[in-house]
């Protein structure tokens, strides 16, 4: 062997060791949240990351100057099928793409958002807004919207692109009154002012539902970022549903007391997409699909995409207490140079602080 072939195969060796050593390690690390990927044709390099419950952070490879990202948002919450299951379910998660400019060694936040909730009174991570109290049926809560992060996440002007969430599902809502889905330019929503919540636009959080009539508490409107707050309703009722985080979020729907009402409580709206054009080319939107089959939720955007994961963004079903809608996903794909098949950038999954990190090893 001459030398020129000895320094190949020493390099390919040392590469090699280095690769099955970073396999041990990332065997062994708790956190499932960051998952490897078939590349899409055209890429050689893919992450996928799924839920976690935190903002995550992704280290771009050293000379990479763009990735292609494609972001799901979360599902909205589905109904509370024992107590009525001719309710439509959730609303299904929004997609968003396009080839992002990045810089080596550039850290990108990312957030993945969380499924909405059956009788879901609190928030889902995501902004996704908690469903309305009730002692009868509780609303459910809106899906989170996935996004990646210039700098600290849920910080404006750090936005770089936004996936918005699936409005939640109101327990008792009549037939065909359904939950709006994450939107593109806007969030998904049904025609019912009175009842429904509307999806979150680009300038401003879906309106909640107008009726209020003998609520504790009224449903409110999306903000920036966050879907609002089904309708409260101390008396035997049901209450509304949350809203759908965005860009924009989704607005809540109105609740309804027990008999005697003839406005009944219906689907929240779904929240808004975001692209930044000084950042991404290329780029386009998806909105999920608005449900209107009783305790059958929404599909998310673009599930033919050879990156989507059957379940993601997905509207909750009918189910009982607790059940939870498919939560979002963020996938990276970039390219990598490579002599005689050994790719010399490798990457790995790390921890930093209480973020995970995908970046050099």
């Amino acid at each position: 062997m001459n030398f020129t072939n000895q320094a190949i195969f020493n390099t390919r060796y040392f590469h090699l060791c280095c690769f099955i050593f970073l396999s041990l390690l990332n065997f062994h690390n708790p956190y499932a949240a960051v998952v490897a990927c078939t590349p899409s044709t055209g890429f050689n390099k893919c992450t996928r990351v799924t839920y976690s419950g935190s903002n995550q952070t992704f280290i771009v490879p050293a000379k990479v100057t763009q990735v292609k990202v494609k972001v799901w948002g979360a599902g909205g919450g589905g109904n509370n099928s024992a107590y009525y299951n001719v309710t439509p379910g959730g609303g299904g998660g929004g997609y968003a793409t396009g080839v992002l400019a990045v810089t080596p060694g550039q850290v990108l936040n990312i957030t993945v958002g969380q499924g909405g909730v059956v009788n879901g009174t609190s928030t889902t991570f995501g902004g996704g807004g908690a469903g309305g109290n009730s002692d009868l049926s509780k609303g459910s809560s809106g899906g989170g919207m996935s996004a990646i992060w210039s700098g600290t996440a849920f910080t404006l002007g750090n936005q770089l692109i936004i996936a918005g969430g699936g409005g939640g599902a109101s327990s008792g809502s009549a037939v065909g009154m359904g939950s709006g889905g994450g939107g593109g330019n806007k969030g998904g929503s049904n025609a019912d002012t009175a009842s429904s919540g509307q999806g979150g636009t680009q300038s401003a959080g879906g309106a909640a539902a107008t009726f209020s009539t003998a609520c504790t508490a009224v449903a409110t409107s999306g903000s920036q970022f966050a879907g609002g707050t089904g309708g409260v309703t101390v008396a035997r009722g049901e209450g509304g549903a949350g809203g759908g985080g965005g860009w924009f979020g989704g607005g809540g729907s109105t609740c309804q007391p027990e008999n005697g009402l003839s406005t009944p409580n219906s689907g929240a709206g779904g929240g808004s997409a975001y692209i930044s054009s000084a950042s991404l080319t290329a780029a386009t939107t998806t909105a999920g699909v608005t449900s209107t089959a009783g305790s059958l939720g929404g599909a998310a955007g673009n599930t033919v995409d050879t990156q989507y994961v059957l379940g993601v963004g997905t509207g909750g079903n009918g189910g009982a207490t607790g059940a939870s809608a498919g939560n979002g996903l963020v996938v990276f794909e970039w390219n990598e140079a490579t002599i005689s098949g050994f790719v010399f950038q490798d990457t790995n999954a790390d921890l930093l602080n209480s973020g995970q990190t995908i970046g050099d090893s």
